[in-house]
Formats: structure tokens, sequence, C-alpha cells
């Protein structure tokens, strides 16, 4: 056997197995449309399950690649941007079931907003997800290269499990979580 062959079969078998290591313990991307079977909109259940997968699997490629510094923080920052973004497609499915009109492309701000004045997410939620929209949106480069962002992801996780138990409780259905 050529060392080609050998070098081309070593790199498939440790592909193979970083592959097999990420998609270990996180949903697929039909389990996650599961939880979130409160979402009317089937196209876009599907785009926000994609965007949680996505989330998690860049969580999981940085636990492979053991990523530090710039490395860690642009995982980081990837995974904010999308948990902020499902947070806010979440909410705004539910204050449109609500009735909530808008024109254009509705601000993450006035969905809160309408969906804490509708009962839809409590006070505390409400207060973390603009916590979330603020890192989400931060211009402020030094915010998002501290120590302390990193541990934001996490947090970010934690107050996507918040939307969806809220939510899904506001729609009276059973509570699944991810």
């Amino acid at each position: 056997m050529s060392a080609k062959v050998v070098q081309e079969n070593l790199g498939d078998a440790v592909i193979s197995a970083i592959v097999q290591f990420a998609r270990k313990d996180i949903k697929t991307v039909a389990q996650i449309e599961d939880v979130l079977d409160h979402i009317s909109n089937a196209n876009k259940r599907y785009v926000i399950a994609l965007a949680i997968y996505g989330a998690r699997w860049i969580y999981k490629l940085q636990l492979v690649t053991l990523t530090s510094n710039e490395e860690q923080i642009a995982h980081v920052r990837a995974q904010i941007s999308e948990y902020g973004s499902s947070c806010e497609a979440i909410l705004l499915n539910m204050a449109c079931d609500d009735g909530f009109k808008y024109s254009g492309i509705p601000k993450f701000y006035h969905v809160i907003r309408y969906c804490k004045s509708k009962r839809i997410i409590n006070a505390s939620l409400s207060n973390k997800l603009h916590t979330l929209r603020m890192w989400r949106n931060e211009i402020h480069m030094e915010i998002r290269t501290s120590p302390k962002y990193l541990d934001y992801s996490k947090q970010a996780y934690s107050i996507l499990q918040e939307v969806i138990i809220q939510t899904r409780r506001w729609k009276s259905v059973p509570i699944k979580t991810l």
C-alpha cells in the first residue's frame, strides 16, 4: 500500500471519528423540529431547527478541535448569533400567531416587548433576551474579545431553552426541550 493511500485512509478515519463525535449527544434537525412543533409554519420551523443544529454542531467542533483564543471566540460569536436569531424567530412566530402586525423587518427589541406585554414570555426572560440581543448586535469588539465572552454561548443556549419552554407553555402544549 502506498504512503498516499495510507494517509488518505488515516485522514478518512480521523474525519469519520470527528463527525461521529460531533453528532453524538446533539439532536438531529428532525428531532429539533419536533421540539419546535408549536411553531405553526413548517418552513420556519425547519429553518429555525437548522440554525439551532448548526450552533450545536459548531459547539461540538469547538470541543473536538480544542480551539482557544481567537478561534474559540469566533465559534462563540457564531453560536450567540444563531441562538439569538433562533429566539427572535420563535418569538416572532408566537407574536404573529397572537396578531402582531408589522411592516418591513421587525426589530427583535419590539418582538420581545410585544411578547412580554402579551405574557408569551415573563419579565425575567424578557430581560435575558434583551441581554442576548445586545450581545448579538454588539459592535464594541472589546466585549467580544474578553475571556468573559466565552461563557455567553452557554447563557445564550440556556435562554433559547427557556424561550422554547415558555412559548410551548403559552401555546398550551407539553413541554419539550433540546
